[in-house]
C-alpha cells in the first residue's frame, strides 16, 4: 500500500513500499531501532532494550533478544514473507524459548552466557547496558534480575515474529495461541518506504488485542506472610515448613525490611538489613529452596565474606565461582542446621559496620 507524503508548496508524492532483500537487513533494523516496535500497546510504557544478536540456545540461535524494565524477555525472530519456511517462524520461536526455559534452570549460567554474548554484540557488560537505558541503580537492578529469574523459571517469556507481511492466517493463530496458551504471542508487521533521504516504518502489532493476566508481569502474584506459609503448608514436609517458618520469624524480628516476590508459582521472601546494606542476603522459597546472594554482595565485602561464612553451617558444599553467583540450596541442604545459619547471620549484622 503506498503512503502519500506532502510538503506546503509542492506537488504531493506518492511512495511505494520498499521490500527487504533479505532478512539479516530486518534484523539489524529491529536491534538498532528497537523503538520501532510497538510493544507500548501490550502494555503502556514498555520499553525495549536490546541486549544480543543470534543468541544462542540449545536449538539454535534467537534472532534478537530484548527486555523491558519488568525483566520480561522477548525473543525476537525476524522472517521476510518470500521465504519458503515463514509457515515455521511460530514454531521456531516457541522452541527457542522451550530451550530456554528448559537449559536455564539455573540463572547464573544464564547470566553469564548472556552476559558475554551482549558484551560480543555490543561491547559493554549486561549490568551496565541495563543499568544505562533504564536508569536503574543497584536496588532497582536486583530487582530487574528477580523479576527475569522468574520470568525464566516459569516460562513466563514474550515472543515476537516480525515480518514484512503476516497473512490473515497466521494472525488467527497468534490469536489464537494468546487466548488459549499462557505465553504471549504477538506479531509485527513492518512496512519500510523510502523517499531520497527519507526512511519511514509503519509498524503493526497483532496478538495485543487479546488480553491474559498471564501474560503480564504487572499482573504477577503478590505474595505476603498469609499467602506464603499456606503454600508452604501444601508443599513441604513438616520438617521443612518448621525450618522455614524458623527462618522466617527471625528474618522478620531481625531484618530492617522483609520483600515478597511476585513469581506466580514461586513465591519467596527476602530480608533486607538495609541500616547496613540495601540488596538482601538471601531468599527463601515456597518450595523449600534457599537461595545465597553472593552475587548481589560484591560490593560490600563484609557481608560477602560474611554469608560464605554463614553457609559454612549448611550441609551443602558452595560451588566454584560461588562468588559471582546466587547459590540455590534445596531444603535437605539447609532445614537440619537453620539454627546453626541463623545464628552466624545475627553476629553478621548485629554490628553497624558497613564493609
Amino acid at each position: 500500500m503506498p503512503i502519500i507524503m506532502l510538503k506546503q508548496g509542492t506537488e504531493t508524492v506518492r511512495v511505494q513500499a520498499k521490500p527487504f532483500e533479505k532478512e539479516d537487513e530486518l534484523q539489524q533494523y529491529v536491534a538498532g531501532h528497537p523503538e520501532s516496535l510497538p510493544v507500548d500497546e501490550i502494555e503502556d510504557g514498555l520499553q525495549l532494550l536490546v541486549l544480543s544478536r543470534e543468541f544462542p540456545v540449545g536449538t539454535g540461535q534467537i534472532d534478537v533478544f530484548a527486555v523491558d524494565g519488568n525483566g520480561v524477555p522477548y525473543v525476537i525472530e525476524t522472517k521476510l514473507y518470500k521465504n519458503s519456511d515463514k509457515r515455521h517462524v511460530v514454531a521456531q520461536v516457541l522452541d527457542y524459548g522451550a530451550a530456554l526455559w528448559n537449559d536455564y534452570t539455573d540463572f547464573d549460567a544464564f547470566h553469564r552466557d548472556l552476559d558475554a554474548s551482549v558484551q560480543k554484540w555490543s561491547g559493554e557488560g549486561l549490568d551496565q547496558r541495563v543499568s544505562d537505558f533504564f536508569g536503574f541503580d543497584g536496588a532497582d537492578l536486583g530487582r530487574f534480575y528477580e523479576q527475569m529469574r522468574e520470568c525464566l523459571s516459569e516460562g513466563a517469556l514474550r515472543f515476537l515474529v516480525l515480518m514484512d507481511h503476516i497473512t490473515d492466517a497466521l494472525k488467527v493463530l497468534i490469536r489464537y495461541l494468546n487466548a488459549k496458551s499462557e505465553f504471549s504471542l504477538y506479531g509485527v508487521e513492518l512496512e519500510y518506504y523510502r523517499h531520497e533521504e527519507l526512511e519511514i516504518m509503519v509498524p503493526r502489532l497483532y496478538g495485543a488485542e487479546v488480553r491474559k493476566e498471564a501474560a503480564s508481569i504487572s499482573n504477577r502474584r503478590n505474595w505476603n506472610e498469609k499467602t506464603f506459609f499456606a503454600e508452604v503448608a501444601e508443599r513441604l514436609a513438616p520438617e521443612h515448613r518448621e525450618a522455614v517458618r524458623r527462618l522466617y520469624e527471625f528474618s522478620r524480628d531481625s531484618a530492617d525490611e522483609i520483600g515478597w516476590g511476585k513469581g506466580t508459582q514461586r513465591g519467596g521472601f527476602s530480608p533486607k538489613w538495609t541500616r547496613l546494606y540495601p540488596k538482601s542476603l538471601y531468599t527463601a522459597y515456597v518450595d523449600g529452596d534457599l537461595e545465597l546472594h553472593f552475587h548481589w554482595l560484591g560490593d560490600c565485602p563484609r557481608f560477602h565474606e560474611g554469608l560464605a561464612e554463614a553457609s559454612k553451617a549448611l550441609n551443602h558444599d558452595l560451588p566454584e565461582n560461588y562468588e559471582k553467583r546466587h547459590v540455590n540450596v534445596p531444603a535437605d541442604g539447609w532445614a537440619g542446621q537453620v539454627q546453626e545459619f541463623i545464628s552466624a547471620i545475627g553476629a553478621l549484622v548485629s554490628s553497624d559496620g558497613q564493609g
